[in-house]
């Protein structure tokens, strides 16, 4: 597994063909593909988050000349998370992708990427540092110092794919059950 030390300087400069799911439009009456949606794009480096764009309101084609910036540490993947800003939380996920930094072949990058179930964002990567090979260390848990002053109470949204299946996990802040079959939820 080949990981990047290093700064990187990011801009996220547009995302063309945004479309909302099945699942968020499923109440509509009229036709989902006019619906629009008011995206933003949450960045993270592995499993520590960097950080989101501004919200665009009713768009399929933001634009965003939005830049981030920061130390990397035996970082393997970039994953860029869309979601629609709903009055109402949660919000709701429109798209998503990850690119690998191995796959960054230049220094400098200015590439489109596809996002899955549809649409493609437009960034501008530029990586200060050295790839090398991971020693085969057992994976832990990153910490960010800053997390809990900004992030406290935070609602974690991640999406996981398992057997070709999108899921969003949620955790819950006090004991739950389940409202059909009773079970404990944790």
């Amino acid at each position: 597994m080949v990981v990047f030390n290093g700064k990187m300087f990011l801009k996220i400069i547009e995302a063309d063909n945004l479309r909302a799911t099945e699942h968020s439009t499923r109440y509509f009456l009229q036709n989902p593909s006019t619906v629009y949606v008011s995206p933003y794009i949450s960045v993270d480096i592995d499993d520590l988050p960097l950080g989101r764009t501004h919200t665009k309101e009713k768009t399929t084609t933001p634009t965003y000349n939005e830049e981030f910036s920061s130390d990397v540490y035996n970082g393997q993947q970039l994953h860029f998370t869309i979601f629609h800003d709903a009055a109402l939380p949660p919000d709701e996920f429109v798209a998503n992708c990850t690119i690998k930094f191995e796959n960054i072949h230049d220094k400098k990058s200015d590439i489109w990427i596809d996002l899955e179930p549809a649409g493609r964002i437009h960034i501008s990567i530029e990586l200060q540092g050295q790839f090398s090979d991971s020693v085969g260390h057992e994976r832990h848990f990153k910490r960010n110092k800053q997390a809990f002053a900004q992030r406290r109470f935070a609602v974690v949204r991640r999406v996981y794919e398992i057997n070709g299946h999108k899921f969003m996990a949620t955790f819950f802040r006090q004991p739950t059950f389940c409202s059909i079959c009773s079970e404990f939820i944790w």
